[in-house]
């Protein structure tokens, strides 16, 4: 994964999503790369304090989703499930 990943790549795939232009398989894969890449290179420390925890709060989603109903355990996302939460955390920070 390059360093070069910027907190605008971060934007870009949440839109993706909410928008259906990805799965949440492939969000879920390119959203938390994207967001170590950010994190090891410093923009998300250099981010306003509310980019971050914006950009956080979407990875804890993303982090709460499981694409496998087998492994799935109680309280974790499905497809839209995460895409709800992502509405939902869009919704608080004003995001489109």
């Amino acid at each position: 994964m390059s360093s070069r990943y910027t907190k605008a790549d971060l934007t870009i795939l949440v839109e993706r999503f909410a928008s259906r232009g990805i799965s949440a398989v492939a969000f879920e894969r390119a959203y938390m790369a994207t967001w170590r890449a950010c994190r090891d290179n410093g923009q998300l420390q250099d981010a306003p304090a509310t980019d971050q925890r914006y950009f956080d709060a979407v990875f804890c989603a993303v982090d709460n989703y499981c694409s496998d109903p087998e492994l799935r355990d109680e309280g974790e996302f499905d497809d839209q499930m995460l895409l709800g939460e992502i509405f939902k955390i869009n919704s608080q920070w004003g995001a489109s």
